[in-house]
């Protein structure tokens, strides 16, 4: 077999922009915690714990990738950096929406989940209280969030090959943009909104609530690795889809969603699918399109969320909007990945796509 290249610079090549891009985010943290007497994010932080949460996921990369210069070991200790720096971040996160947003409106997505004719948190979280064995799997599935990731990444470094800037990145975006939005829409989910009287109120029950529910990062999250999974080994796309189910179950079951947070979570995952497709160019219409009509999606359901329009007065319209949003999230981002397969820089990209984990990779 011919030595294969140094596949690191090709595929965790935008991960050291990223990893500064998180440093000046913890330093405008720890800044706006100092001035508004907040908790400060680097309090706590331990030199030693995140070198070595870094190593647990640069060495594999390294070995996946088989790095052999020194940009590829750069590239790779910046990719393990990426998620033990993005969780420090996340304290302030839930701390500032606290801060800078006195009002929520989870009961107009109380009333947009009833037009089910039930609350699914609820069944859920009666459905946890009444077996802690399901609810010990699921919660600590969603406590991994960052593995399906991960994965992917590993992947991603064996086979030379990525999804737009690649797993890692993406995984950052998601969070950035979902940070946004929670500002735009702000929700504390069933458990904190229902305190008391929540079946399941072991881990977010409690006043005040963070206003990240709107929309479900950890579904984004897990789906999105799942998408971005495509072509790897059935193996590896087995353990992502059960890591996807059992986090969306737990995020309805532990009550720190709504439904509906979930089926906002799935246009959110086709605007961030398209804003990284960075091998289309900047105004490919295979782009523009699933990035308007994600954003698109998004803005109704928040007019909805913000009691702007009221879908729910209409009987049957908001389940049938949210087959309809989940099915054309899917479907846009299924025509977008075939467009990005087309236009793939990666040499044989199209046999590529196809060819599972494992096999000869010279």
């Amino acid at each position: 077999m011919p030595r294969r290249i140094d596949a690191a610079a090709s595929v965790f090549d935008l991960c050291p922009l990223f990893v500064l891009l998180v440093i000046a985010a913890l330093a405008i943290a720890q800044v706006d915690s100092a001035i508004l007497g907040m908790p400060l994010p680097l309090r706590d932080l331990s030199i030693v714990q995140k070198t070595v949460e870094m190593l647990i996921f640069a060495i594999p990369f390294a070995l996946a990738t088989g790095a052999a210069t020194w940009r590829g070991w750069v590239n790779v200790l910046a990719a393990g950096l990426i998620l033990p720096l993005g969780q420090t971040i996340m304290p302030w996160v839930s701390t500032e929406t606290i801060w800078a947003l006195p009002f929520v409106y989870d009961p107009q997505v109380v009333a947009l989940d009833g037009t089910l004719g039930f609350q699914p948190s609820f069944v859920l979280g009666t459905e946890f209280a009444r077996d802690p064995v399901f609810a010990g799997v699921c919660i600590g599935i969603y406590a991994a969030v960052i593995f399906p990731t991960a994965l992917v990444a590993l992947a991603e470094g064996y086979r030379g090959r990525r999804t737009g800037p690649g797993a890692l990145p993406i995984f950052l975006v998601i969070g950035g943009f979902g940070f946004t939005l929670y500002h735009l829409f702000p929700v504390i989910g069933p458990a904190s909104n229902f305190i008391g009287s929540y079946p399941y109120p072991a881990l977010f029950g409690h006043d005040p609530g963070p206003r990240n529910a709107m929309p479900s990062c950890h579904t984004a999250w897990v789906v999105m690795a799942f998408l971005t999974s495509r072509g790897m080994h059935w193996s590896i796309r087995a353990v992502i889809a059960v890591a996807a189910i059992g986090t969306m179950i737990a995020t309805l079951g532990t009550g720190a969603h709504y439904l509906t947070d979930l089926v906002v979570a799935c246009p959110f995952v086709l605007l961030v699918r398209a804003v990284c497709a960075i091998e289309l160019s900047l105004m490919a219409p295979e782009r523009i399109g699933p990035a308007l009509s994600g954003a698109g999606m998004i803005a109704a359901w928040g007019l909805a969320v913000l009691g702007v329009v009221a879908p729910a007065a209409i009987p049957g319209l908001v389940p049938a909007a949210m087959l309809a949003t989940v099915v054309a999230s899917f479907w846009l981002e299924h025509k977008l990945a075939l467009a990005e397969r087309r236009a793939s820089r990666f040499p044989a990209a199209a046999a590529m796509q196809a060819a599972p984990v494992g096999m000869d990779r010279s």
